[in-house]
């Protein structure tokens, strides 16, 4: 589960914008679906799998 403020943490904001190349986004859609494959990346490379938040 996403929190507010994982979702508008400028460090993800800034990483989900360079990953897409452009200034504007599909507003949080673009920074959950970031979060949610930066956690299965870390499942896949054995490391645990967490909550992002709270």
């Amino acid at each position: 589960m996403l929190d507010s403020a994982a979702l508008m943490d400028p460090a993800v904001r800034s990483a989900v914008l360079r990953a897409r190349d452009l200034p504007m986004g599909i507003g949080d859609m673009d920074t959950s679906l970031y979060l949610l494959f930066k956690a299965i990346r870390g499942a896949l490379d054995g490391g645990p799998v967490r909550r992002v938040g709270r």
